[in-house]
């Protein structure tokens, strides 16, 4: 009998320790690729799906489901003015406003495409990304930014969301 004690309380004993250390996680990828033969600047966000269902109706009377969306139409706006009013850019001085391509899902996320259409090659770029940060206090969002010259890594947090670029 002692040894069936010992061997439950071993049990329990990991089970909460288990327990004790699981954590949220709260995190996005930002792929920034400018691509000089096209004259863009190309992204591509991931985003858990729930967090960003989450936000979309934290005021909505009329909650959306994604995946599947519930009112299409609906959503492709929502998550366009989300991405506009979440992600800044500026390029040589000047603000752009990403043009939304659309969104797809990958399993538990939410994948937003997007572009800015550039005149010129740039010289200096800054990129703003505060995804989720004023819903979410422990949300990170993970920034790289490519080109054929420069490639850069940046973690945004609250407090810490614009990175700056020169080329």
């Amino acid at each position: 009998m002692k040894i069936k004690q010992q061997i439950l309380f071993f049990l329990v004993a990991l089970l909460c320790c288990g327990f004790a250390t699981l954590h949220e996680y709260y995190l996005s990828t930002t792929v920034v690729r400018y691509v000089e033969a096209k004259g863009e600047i190309q992204m591509v966000s991931k985003l858990f799906l729930e967090d960003v269902e989450d936000y979309l109706n934290q005021e909505n009377p009329h909650p959306f489901v994604l995946q599947p969306d519930n009112n299409q139409e609906a959503i492709e706006k929502a998550v366009e003015l989300f991405l506009q009013s979440q992600f800044d850019i500026r390029i040589d001085g000047k603000n752009y406003t990403p043009q939304y391509l659309g969104k797809e899902y990958q399993d538990d996320l939410v994948v937003i495409y997007a572009y800015v259409h550039l005149q010129e090659a740039p010289k200096e770029i800054v990129l703003d990304n505060r995804f989720l940060l004023d819903f979410i206090p422990s949300q990170q969002n993970i920034i790289h930014f490519k080109s054929a010259k420069k490639n850069k890594s940046f973690l945004a947090k609250e407090g810490e969301t614009r990175i700056r670029l020169v080329l």
